[in-house]
């Protein structure tokens, strides 16, 4: 499908709007609130240094994309520069809005669903509260829906080169956060699991279609994270696939498996948080390191060795507390407040995609797609460690899928009540006659 006229004024309609948003809040937010937006994570001495010789130096704690989109911008607009931070994010929430516009006015065909669904998205204070801060979760959203918009064409015309443009997008995210680098091989195991089932979305996939499904985007994925790979290598001298630091989240989550009560105790995340830093040092001195001079790279082995040990000790207290972990990935926020606002929000959003999941069945194919993808986040990052924002990504994938939901219930009920319930061959027709049904 082509874009028209109309579809680029809507393009340049939600661009605008995001920025205006973005712009608003995040220089009102900053003015109020400057200690919130503190560096807490580093990205931005990444960026920095970035921005001033053009290397990351020889971090490996971090993916390198956002960290290098962050120092071109401070190369710019100069180094520490909040109101080009700000800037840059709002063109990221506005890009979201553009990149949902555009997958759903080719998948479903409605120009009133496209544009209401990249509305909502950029509104929703949950995606807005990230413009003024330090975190990656605005531009590793973007990487994530484009992920899962590929995978959904890779889904549908099974040809080489969808199946690449998936493991291109999977890589481009996973050198944002590594979590999405198993995820073409989870959707892969899904569709053999799917294709079993009789009534289920995915029955028609051929199975002679599956081994290519896997082996092309975990290809193309691997090359992708390759010269990073290669740059890990040099620098270490080991081979790291993206970052370090899987046994330090591990430890982390174990730790606040253990105290996951947060949405009843008034003591804040970052209270906890401080708690297990304590801790690791602790642990770090017991095994003759400093924890001032320590590296991350051998920081994070100290810590490794302890969670494959747990793991091989004791898989049954891991298993426990990965599902302690999977509330806490939805409602986890840095304060009580903010848990009860993401729990809120959480169980009005899941439960309206459940609705839709299981009645908008000219839409199943996309929202198995995005129930997976929801799936495979909440339990890698249960396994690890599960706070709330990690979930954002999942909010706009679901946004898309209610709303296409929602006005396609509207429509039927309108049919309904006009002209009755259409009918072909004797039987009611679900989907014929539905604008929303995907083509193909």
């Amino acid at each position: 499908m082509r874009l028209t006229s109309r579809d680029r004024n809507h393009i340049v309609f939600l661009l605008l709007l995001g920025l205006a948003v973005g712009l608003a809040f995040g220089h009102s937010f900053y003015a109020r609130f400057p200690e919130k937006c503190d560096d807490v994570d580093d990205f931005g001495q990444l960026a920095a240094g970035f921005a001033t010789d053009l290397t990351l130096g020889g971090s490996v704690r971090r993916g390198p994309v956002y960290p290098v989109l962050l120092g071109m911008v401070y190369r710019i607009f100069g180094i520490h520069n909040h109101a080009a931070l700000i800037a840059f994010h709002s063109l990221c929430l506005g890009f979201l809005g553009v990149g949902f516009y555009i997958f759903s006015r080719k998948v479903f065909g409605s120009d009133k669903l496209a544009q209401g669904a990249g509305i909502l998205i950029i509104l929703n204070p949950f995606v807005v509260w990230y413009v003024p801060r330090f975190w990656i979760e605005l531009v590793f959203t973007l990487l994530t829906s484009a992920m899962v918009f590929t995978a959904y064409r890779a889904l549908r015309s099974r040809t080489p080169r969808s199946l690449a443009l998936f493991g291109l997008a999977t890589g481009l995210s996973a050198l944002c956060k590594a979590v999405t680098l198993l995820f073409p091989l989870f959707l892969a195991l899904s569709l053999v699991l799917l294709r079993t089932r009789s009534s289920g979305p995915f029955y028609r996939f051929p199975w002679r279609k599956l081994g290519a499904f896997f082996l092309i985007p975990t290809a193309v994925t691997l090359l992708t994270i390759s010269p990073w790979v290669l740059r890990n290598r040099i620098v270490t001298g080991r081979w790291v696939l993206v970052s370090t630091n899987l046994g330090v989240e591990y430890f982390r989550g174990d730790f606040l498996s253990q105290r996951n009560s947060f949405l009843i105790s008034r003591k804040t995340l970052e209270d906890t948080l401080m708690e297990s830093v304590a801790e690791e040092n602790r642990i770090l001195q017991e095994h003759g390191r400093d924890p001032a001079l320590i590296t991350d790279m051998e920081k994070d082995d100290v810590f490794l060795a302890l969670m494959w040990e747990d793991l091989r000790s004791r898989p049954q207290r891991h298993v426990i507390n990965t599902l302690k972990q999977i509330p806490a990935f939805w409602y986890l926020g840095n304060t009580w407040w903010s848990s009860l606002y993401f729990l809120g929000q959480s169980v009005v959003f899941l439960s309206l995609f459940g609705i839709a999941l299981v009645r908008f069945r000219s839409g199943r194919e996309l929202g198995t797609l995005i129930g997976l993808f929801l799936l495979y986040m909440t339990l890698l990052h249960a396994s690890l460690g599960a706070l709330a924002r990690y979930s954002l990504p999942l909010y706009p994938l679901m946004t898309l899928v209610i709303a296409a939901w929602w006005m396609d219930s509207r429509r039927r009920r309108r049919e309904k009540k006009g002209q009755g319930v259409l009918e072909v061959n004797g039987e009611d027709d679900r989907t014929a006659a539905s604008p929303l049904t995907p083509p193909g």
